[in-house]
């Protein structure tokens, strides 16, 4: 549900893993890490092309937003689900309840493999309004205003921005699109027309997404735009194996 508290320990803070096994959960690996941004509440791989790709859902390649708390955040990396609406025209743009949403928490979630629905942790994600006329930080701020709980979502508009290297901070979203593009590994995820989880500040029946060129700009909400998943990996999951690489990307166990 929605709601305007503060978000939980995913994005401010804690840590992985107990007990008498002593392999490093896979926040302790990742956060170890020395390539990793450190901004807006988490630990977040940055710039052209990170070395973080991981298998789940079978041999699905995903990719390592970030180290959230106590959680790692993933996305499904290179192919999207398909070209799927957001919502009706009539209805709101926010997150909460619109068709987006729905499809990935049911029909999208339930196609999932057992071992991947065993990895998914239900968590609180930051939904708030955005503007392709910001930079990350007023994204960013704006987005903590209204939270939602589930479990897959797609990404933020703030997370879209501070994806690339941090040069790129102070320009504005739509801005993207004049050089900071080449710098931003999710774009370069054949992101191109793929929406954002953010809805349009400006109004209450546009949402944003990311446009040919890198930068972002708001459309219809029963527009037809590319849907990469996104899921918060339990505290318990560990890596495996692999390096990152999309070569060799790491895998993940319980």
């Amino acid at each position: 549900m929605l709601s305007n508290t503060s978000h939980n320990v995913s994005e401010e803070g804690g840590t992985g893993g107990s007990g008498s096994d002593t392999t490093p959960t896979a926040v302790q690996t990742i956060s170890a890490l020395t390539t990793l941004e450190d901004v807006a509440d988490a630990k977040r791989f940055v710039g052209a092309n990170p070395s973080n790709y991981v298998k789940f859902n079978g041999n699905e390649l995903w990719r390592i937003i970030g180290v959230y708390g106590n959680k790692l955040k993933i996305i499904k990396a290179n192919e999207t689900i398909g070209n799927i609406k957001h919502s009706n025209s009539s209805e709101s743009n926010v997150w909460n309840g619109c068709y987006l949403q729905n499809y990935l928490n049911n029909d999208y979630y339930n196609s999932l493999s057992t071992t991947a629905k065993d990895m998914i942790e239900t968590d609180t994600w930051y939904v708030g309004p955005g503007s392709y006329t910001e930079t990350a930080s007023q994204n960013y701020t704006r987005a903590k205003n209204v939270s939602w709980t589930g479990k897959v979502g797609i990404i933020a508009t703030y997370e879209y921005l501070y994806a690339a290297s941090n040069d790129c901070y102070n320009t504005t979203a739509y801005d993207y699109s004049s050089s900071c593009y080449s710098k931003d590994w999710i774009y370069l995820n054949n992101a191109s027309y793929t929406w954002m989880i953010t809805p349009f500040y400006e109004n209450s029946v546009e949402v944003l997404y990311i446009r040919s060129g890198g930068g972002l700009l708001p459309d219809g909400m029963s527009v037809l735009h590319g849907v990469y998943p996104v899921v918060y990996l339990k505290s318990s999951v560990k890596i495996t194996g692999g390096t990152g690489m999309s070569s060799d990307p790491y895998t993940l166990g319980l």
